[in-house]
């Protein structure tokens, strides 16, 4: 009787793990990179305005925490010509836009 509820609980414990695996995790990855993309187009259309990145996504109004933009990171380069969104896509991952190349990778470790 008991190895049988072992059997059960470790069987229930994958299940719910390949789900998250498979399937939440992809329908996050989707989300973001959607609002991503909203977020691309506005720091484009701000740039547009303004000749320039903004700082700070906060500073040029660009940031909501109520639209999901929270999990998006935002660094402007040294030089103010490019910049970097980002989220993290795991434990010591991220996925990583670089708006020089117009790409995302993913990025394992400490992003630079």
């Amino acid at each position: 009787m008991m190895k049988k509820s072992i059997l059960i609980l470790l069987a229930s414990t994958l299940s719910l793990l390949f789900f998250y695996i498979f399937y939440l995790r992809d329908y996050r990855d989707n989300r973001i990179k959607k609002e991503a993309i909203i977020l691309l187009s506005e720091l484009e259309e701000y740039k547009t305005k303004n000749g320039k990145y903004p700082t700070s996504l906060e500073s040029a109004g660009l940031f909501s925490p109520t639209n999901g933009k929270d999990e998006l990171f935002y660094n402007l380069s040294k030089d103010s010509l490019n910049y970097m969104i980002s989220y993290g896509d795991g434990l010591g991952e991220s996925m990583v836009y670089y708006s020089d190349t117009k790409k995302w990778e993913r990025f394992v470790g400490r992003i630079p």
